[in-house]
């Protein structure tokens, strides 16, 4: 929408007012197949840039559309405008074999696509830059060719075109010595821009009525269908606001259920001190073996030698809180069992299936969930429980709790 406006300002050069609205209409993003309004809005902002004189500005936006990544339907030829605009930049500032290079790749694909007007513009182009090159044989035949194109494609030279091919046509023939050849031109050139004048004065006063009346339909039916469709979408929203607070509600109370059933398992769980609930009852480890068998090899499942070990360690994590010593370790574990660390290692891998850090920590863990249990539970303060158990960081107390209870501490805390 800004950009059709704009373009309507444009038209008729109230350049203050279109300026800010074709910008409105430029986008970085991709729009639909048909939808050439940012492109369009890119070429005006262009043109006016270079007729305020500021080229460089004007050579940003014929670049930005090349680099467009819109793939509308005439994208090739968008590209070939913008080619043929810069080849103009660039022969206004006198670099007119770099010029000569764009038109020539644009003019190709103004041709394919049938738009001899446009195809008549490069090739006075083509000349302008032939005449600066003071090659006026190449200049000539080029101006022959705009005139070509229109007289055989378009059948008639409308002011503009002419203003732009007539100054060429008497120069060359002023360099060849035709004065009255080259005052011939010089009067049509007089014409064309008296035509130009008019045509642009009726043009403005016939089209300013239309396209404001137009307008003027167009921002009513627009108004209304805005409001049809922020009622409808008003209520869609409302409909899919209920149901999905429905769901939300129906989900919380699900989860808060699953939570609670599940702070309540790991409650039981913490409170299971005793040596054979430590052990994993359904392990086939647990099958007391001797050191060796009849092969003479070493058996996999725990030996008495283990579970009265597993006995020993159990009973001092219990009794004497070991495990809240945020500096046990394996070896210090084995020096006050007066064991090696391989031994204290074996034991605990064959009687609970576990390595020595799950092991610890699962005594660290059920303190933890016991000490959350309680009442007082409101003013616990995780770096400090963290401490209190045995872990070094609220970082790893709460891997770990997360691990063996299947909630954070806080959720933990929450439904508790």
């Amino acid at each position: 929408m800004y950009g059709d406006i704009g373009l309507l300002y444009y038209k008729f050069r109230d350049y203050e007012a279109a300026v800010p609205l074709l910008k409105k209409a430029t986008r970085e993003t991709p729009g639909f197949y048909f939808d050439d309004s940012n492109l369009k809005a890119r070429n005006s902002l262009a043109i006016y840039y270079r007729q305020s004189g500021d080229r460089k500005r004007s050579d940003d936006y014929f670049i930005s559309i090349l680099q467009s990544p819109d793939t509308i339907y005439a994208r090739a030829v968008y590209d070939a405008v913008a080619l043929a605009n810069l080849a103009h930049n660039l022969t206004r500032a006198g670099l007119y074999c770099e010029a000569i290079g764009l038109y020539e790749l644009s003019l190709p694909i103004m041709i394919s696509d049938n738009d001899y007007s446009f195809a008549s513009g490069i090739a006075v182009g083509m000349a302008e830059c032939y005449m600066g090159l003071d090659n006026w044989e190449w200049a000539k035949q080029w101006a022959d060719t705009a005139t070509a194109y229109i007289r055989e494609h378009i059948h008639f030279i409308n002011p503009h075109r002419a203003r732009q091919i007539y100054p060429i046509l008497a120069k060359y023939h002023q360099q060849k010595g035709d004065a009255a050849t080259a005052g011939k031109y010089i009067d049509s050139l007089s014409m064309a821009h008296a035509d130009y004048r008019d045509e642009f004065d009726a043009m403005l006063l016939m089209r300013t009525r239309q396209e404001l009346l137009a307008e003027k339909n167009r921002s009513q039916h627009e108004r209304l269908q805005q409001q049809q469709t922020a009622i409808t979408r008003l209520v869609v929203f409302a409909v899919i606001a209920v149901l999905v607070s429905m769901l939300i509600y129906y989900l919380y109370h699900k989860k808060k259920a699953a939570y609670r059933e599940l702070v309540e398992k790991n409650k039981r769980w913490a409170d299971s001190d005793r040596l054979e609930q430590i052990i994993d009852p359904v392990s086939p480890n647990h099958t007391i073996t001797e050191e060796k068998g009849e092969d003479g090899n070493r058996q996999q499942g725990p030996t008495e030698k283990d579970v009265e070990l597993a006995a020993r360690i159990h009973k001092i994590m219990v009794e004497g809180q070991i495990y809240r010593d945020n500096s046990l370790s394996l070896d210090t574990l084995s020096q006050k069992l007066e064991v090696t660390r391989e031994t204290v290692s074996r034991a605990i891998n064959r009687t609970t299936g576990k390595n020595f850090t799950r092991f610890l920590n699962e005594y660290r863990v059920k303190e933890a969930v016991r000490i959350l249990s309680t009442g007082r539970n409101h003013t616990v303060n995780f770096d400090e429980l963290a401490e209190q158990v045995g872990f070094n960081s609220r970082i790893t107390f709460h891997r770990a709790f997360k691990q063996l209870t299947g909630l954070p501490p806080a959720e933990f805390k929450r439904n508790s």
